[in-house]
């Protein structure tokens, strides 16, 4: 910081990128909503932009692009911008992984998580659940009680690990599967096939 009676010159090594909303006068920031955060509280009132025509799809790729590639993106908040664009786009996952600059394998897993439990998806937020442990209960897609079981276990194991936890995690979804069977009508057990004698036609007592 500059001592006293001493100045200081802030300036941004990279403009952030903006683009028009039509018939508003208006921008929106496409790329670089951090840097206009920090010269907000630096109470800049004006701040270098590059001014781009694109479409939504265009924007959207863009800022993808540059939230993935932050090293604190939040997981659930990944899998949420996977999930949008490929519900607002048509995106394929394979679309998602070109405009991200990361694997298939990693988006399909991220979007996994989307199918936890809402208080497991805020403890991955949260970092009391890590990614590692938190992929591998997504992937057995265990019922929300069978993931909260899951869950209470690890927190109550003081050194767990991952071939544990796997091993936990396949176990409950064995039993969830077990108990699907059986309690599922169908060619295992059979319906109820009446005898020909219950279905003759009953002839009535002489009076």
């Amino acid at each position: 910081l500059p001592g006293p009676g001493k100045l200081i010159q802030y300036f941004l090594i990279q403009p952030i990128t903006v683009r028009p909303l039509a018939d508003t006068g208006l921008f929106q920031i496409v790329a670089g909503e951090r840097r206009f955060r920090a010269v907000s509280l630096l109470q800049w009132e004006e701040i270098p932009c590059i001014v781009k025509d694109m479409t939504d799809e265009q924007a959207a790729a863009v800022m993808l692009a540059e939230n993935v590639a932050r090293a604190d993106i939040d997981p659930i908040d990944e899998a949420r911008a996977y999930h949008s664009r490929m519900t607002l786009f048509n995106w394929t996952v394979a679309d998602c992984a070109n405009h991200a600059g990361v694997s298939a394998v990693r988006i399909q897993f991220r979007l996994k998580l989307l199918n936890l439990r809402i208080d497991i998806q805020q403890l991955i937020r949260t970092g009391q659940l890590t990614v590692g442990y938190a992929s591998i209960l997504a992937d057995a897609a265990l019922d929300t009680d069978r993931q909260m079981i899951a869950f209470r276990r690890l927190r109550d194991n003081s050194a767990p690990t991952l071939g544990w936890f796997r091993r936990l995690v396949a176990e409950l979804a064995t039993e969830q599967n077990q108990a699907t069977l059986f309690n599922t009508a169908g060619p295992l057990f059979g319906d109820y096939i009446p005898t020909k004698e219950e279905t003759a036609p009953q002839i009535p007592p002489a009076p």
